[in-house]
C-alpha cells in the first residue's frame, strides 16, 4: 500500500497521538513477503514490514517450524539447495502486545539438468543385441531428453529419440548402428550434454 507525503504525514501523527495517549494499535503487515522462484545455489530475500502501537517485533515461521536465527524485516538466505530445508512457506509474524499479524509466501527452488554420472566411452555390442543407454540426469522440473547419433562425417546428427524418459533403446542391432551417441538434457532452467559414447558393432 502506498501512501501519498499528505497520507503519510496524518498517518504518523495519528500513531504519535495514539502512543501518547497510551492507545494500543494492532500490528499491520504493510509491505508483504512475495512468493520467490529461485535457482538453486542463489541468494535470495523475503521483506516484510509492518506498523502499530507499539512498534511490533517480526519473527518467522517456516513450513510450521519457527525459525529463531531469523528475526527482523529481512530474511536472507544464501546457497539455496532444492531440499525441504528452504522449499516450503514462510510466513512473516508482526506481533505486540496489542496483537499479532500473519502473512505468508513460499520459496520454489529450480535445478538446472546435473549429470549424476558419464556416459561409458565405448560399448561393444554383436549384431542382433540391445543397444541400452541411460542419460543419467537430475534436475527440477523435470529433464527432457534428446538422444542424437552422429552421421557419417561427424558434421551432421540424427535425432533419435526427444522424450521424457532417460533411456535410449535400440533392438537387433546392425552394423549401420554402430555410431558415437550422444544426450542432452533439457529443463525451463537449463541444460546439459553428456560425453559421447562410440558403439561399436561386430
Amino acid at each position: 500500500m502506498l501512501l501519498d507525503p499528505q497520507s503519510l504525514q496524518q498517518y504518523g501523527t495519528k500513531m504519535v497521538k495514539n502512543w501518547q495517549e497510551g492507545t494500543l494499535v494492532k500490528p499491520e503487515i504493510q509491505h508483504k513477503p512475495t512468493n520467490q522462484i529461485v535457482i538453486q545455489g542463489n541468494t535470495t530475500y523475503f521483506y516484510c514490514n509492518a506498523t502499530g502501537v507499539p512498534e511490533p517485533a517480526i519473527s518467522w515461521r517456516f513450513s510450521g517450524s519457527s525459525t529463531p536465527k531469523h528475526t527482523g524485516n529481512k530474511l536472507v538466505m544464501h546457497n539455496i539447495r532444492n531440499t525441504g530445508e528452504y522449499e516450503g512457506r514462510y510466513t512473516c509474524i508482526a506481533s505486540s502486545r496489542a496483537g499479532k499479524a500473519e502473512e505468508s509466501a513460499s520459496l520454489t527452488v529450480l535445478v538446472p539438468p546435473s549429470k549424476n554420472d558419464d556416459l561409458p566411452q565405448g560399448v561393444m555390442l554383436q549384431l542382433g543385441q540391445t543397444l541400452g543407454l541411460t542419460c543419467d540426469v537430475y534436475g527440477d522440473p523435470e529433464p527432457s531428453f534428446v538422444w542424437t547419433k552422429r552421421l557419417e562425417g561427424g558434421k551432421k546428427r540424427e535425432t533419435l529419440a526427444d522424450q521424457k524418459k532417460a533411456e535410449l533403446v535400440i533392438q537387433d542391432v546392425r552394423i549401420g548402428d554402430a555410431a558415437y551417441y550422444e544426450c542432452t538434457a533439457n529443463n525451463s532452467v537449463g541444460n546439459i550434454t553428456l560425453n559421447e559414447v562410440f558403439i561399436d558393432v561386430d
